[in-house]
């Protein structure tokens, strides 16, 4: 998220810099920080034209509250004046095909920004990609459908600033004819942007269930990696379909595997809360749990058949009509496999990384995800009492993809 602005204290005015891209859940956090602040000061100003109030102010305490509400309200601006995920796609599309260069190799175009990623590397992903979506369309028997897309190769579009990896419009990607591909050029230098994902997303694109297409495509993201054909990014630890399973099943037994787990396979698309950024035990629950519910479907039912339901407007009655047992029966059965099974819980241990100078605790961001990268020096608190230096991974943040 990268916001600009340049408030002038004399005339009251506001400047928005640059293209903001915020994000629901933080304008909501904005917007509920205006309670806390004290009433806002009498303003010179007569005009509201920017959004926000910036009165002339005499003494440090007037002062810093005038800052406050004023960057309150131009944050509450910039969030009316945030654009749809179509509309952001759109002008990423437009400022790569205009500035980025092109780079090709057999069914991929992919498009990088002068300067972000040199010549030979970006030709170098091409070709992984390219590798990759003929992985993915190898194990899912499916070809990019020309009759639905309004082009016959994959575009694929990577730079700094994109934040998480999408298809084009996102959860809206079925309505749309674009076969387009979003990855952001930190992931893509980390070698965890998951590729074999958001490719199925594009390959099987219609779909009746989110819960079944979230967890198809990171099924599909843990077969190819297991068998050397694409990487796994490891989204909330998924490495592998053992660490996946493993997850799986220790979030069987927590209070939010049991919030989810209505909406596992479930028609349509789970509640906002379940997915949201700002419920990070929920969040991860419903993908890990759906992955793991696909795994099991396939096993039980095979993989052509998961594809017919995945696919059709109705998955619970195509369940139905190819198994002879509903949603529940099959819920029911894969929810007990997994209780029974042996999981894997996260670490309870508290790890203060230091990050930009200062000390954080990964566990203190509930929307973004703790990633290991190095090993280095951390602080460890344990059991409660006192702080000590020891060798251990540290960590990056990430937003969840």
């Amino acid at each position: 998220m990268s916001i600009g602005f340049s408030f002038g204290w004399g005339d009251c005015s506001l400047r928005r810099t640059g293209g903001a891209e915020i994000d629901a859940a933080f304008g909501r956090r904005a917007v509920a920080a205006v309670a806390t602040l004290p009433a806002p000061p009498a303003s010179p100003c007569a005009s509201f034209t920017t959004g926000a109030v910036m009165a002339a102010a005499t003494g440090q305490e007037r002062a810093r509250r005038v800052r406050g509400w004023g960057m309150v309200l131009a944050l509450m601006a910039a969030v009316a004046q945030a654009q749809s995920p179509m509309e952001r796609d759109d002008r990423t599309v437009e400022r790569l095909r205009a500035e980025g260069v092109r780079h090709e190799s057999g069914q991929v175009v992919l498009w990088t920004l002068p300067g972000e990623m040199p010549a030979e590397r970006a030709q170098a992903l091409a070709q992984t990609l390219d590798r990759t979506a003929a992985a993915v369309s190898a194990l899912l028997g499916r070809r990019l459908d020309t009759a639905h897309y309004a082009d016959d190769r994959l575009h694929v579009f990577v730079a700094s600033g994109i934040g998480a990896s999408h298809v084009y419009a996102g959860y809206d990607h079925m309505a749309h004819d674009r076969p387009y591909l979003f990855f952001d050029l930190r992931k893509v230098r980390r070698g965890d942007a998951p590729f074999a994902h958001e490719l199925a997303h594009v390959l099987v694109w219609r779909f009746g269930s989110h819960s079944l297409r979230e967890g198809l495509a990171t099924y599909v993201e843990l077969e190819l990696a297991a068998r050397g054909e694409a990487s796994a990014s490891g989204l909330f630890g998924m490495h592998d379909a053992d660490s996946a399973e493993s997850r799986a099943a220790a979030i069987a037994r927590s209070d939010a595997g049991l919030r989810v787990l209505p909406w596992i396979g479930r028609n349509g698309h789970a509640d906002a809360a379940v997915t949201s950024l700002e419920d990070e035990s929920s969040r991860e629950a419903y993908y890990v749990l759906s992955q793991s519910f696909v795994r099991y479907l396939v096993t039980s039912l095979g993989l052509a058949t998961v594809l017919d339901v995945h696919a059709d407007a109705d998955p619970e009655a195509a369940l139905r009509a190819r198994s002879g047992k509903p949603l529940e029966a099959w819920r029911e059965a894969w929810w007990s496999a997994l209780r029974a099974s042996r999981g894997r819980p996260r670490s309870r241990r508290r790890v203060l990384t230091r990050r930009a100078g200062r000390w954080a605790s990964p566990s203190a961001q509930p929307n973004l995800r703790i990633r290991p990268r190095r090993v280095g020096r951390v602080l460890t608190r344990r059991g409660g009492v006192g702080l000590r230096l020891r060798l251990s991974p540290t960590y990056e943040l990430d937003p969840v993809a």
